[in-house]
Parts: structure tokens; sequence; C-alpha cells
């Protein structure tokens, strides 16, 4: 695959995680969810996401001569919508500020959910694809 084409993919799929985590930001407004409950769910879809996707790239495929397909599916989901849609930067933020409002078990609770529920994921998007 060109260097161009992967790149493209990357774009395209970067922009559709970016505009389904800002939907999924103003969908949850309205929901019991803390304010940074929607990059808290978008990083869980997204290592999910990512880990299943990175599975079904790393299995064999015998009955598909042709992987095109397969060598699309990283860029196009993995690396752009997987990277638009989670944020890590977000989440720091968020914690940060959470932080600084004296808000310290959200905080805690964001840092800690968001790292091990993410891990998991990852684990069981792997498992799903397996």
């Amino acid at each position: 695959m060109s260097l161009y084409v992967n790149a493209l993919m990357v774009f395209i799929g970067g922009a559709a995680g970016a505009g389904v985590r800002f939907t999924l930001g103003e969908l949850l407004k309205t929901s019991p969810l803390p304010g940074w409950g929607a990059i808290f769910v978008a990083n869980l879809i997204g290592s999910l996401l990512i880990g299943f996707i990175t599975a079904v790239n790393l299995a064999p495929f015998p009955h598909n001569n042709d992987l095109s397909f397969v060598t699309l599916i990283q860029p196009l989901i993995a690396i752009g919508f997987c990277g638009g849609l989670t944020t890590y930067s977000t989440f720091s933020m968020d914690t940060v500020f959470l932080w600084l409002e004296q808000k310290y078990v959200q905080a805690i609770a964001n840092t800690l959910g968001s790292i091990s529920l993410c891990l998991i994921a990852v684990w069981f998007g792997m498992q799903l694809a397996s």
C-alpha cells in the first residue's frame, strides 16, 4: 500500500473518529455521567476497537489471498478512527481540571478507571477477534 493511500485512510478514519467523539460528547451532555464521562466512554470504545482490529490484522487469513482489505484496516480504523475517537490529551486535561477543582476522588477514579478499563478493553477486543 502506498504512503499516500495509507495517509488518506488515516485522514478519513481520523475525521470519522473525531466526529463520533464530538457526537458522543453532545449526546452524553444530558446523561447522568459527569462531564468527563464522554471521553471515558470514547476511550473505552476506542480501546476495545483497537484491540479487536489489531488482533484481526495479526490473525492468519487462509481464505483470503488478497490482503489489501486487511492492510487498509490498520491505517483506517486503528490509527485514524481510534486516534480521532480517543484522546489522551483531553483525558489528561479533564483529570487536571478535576484535581484543580479539588474533586480528588473523581480525578483518581477517572485516572484509575481509564487506564485499567481501557487496558482490559484492548485485551477483550483481541479476545473477540481470536
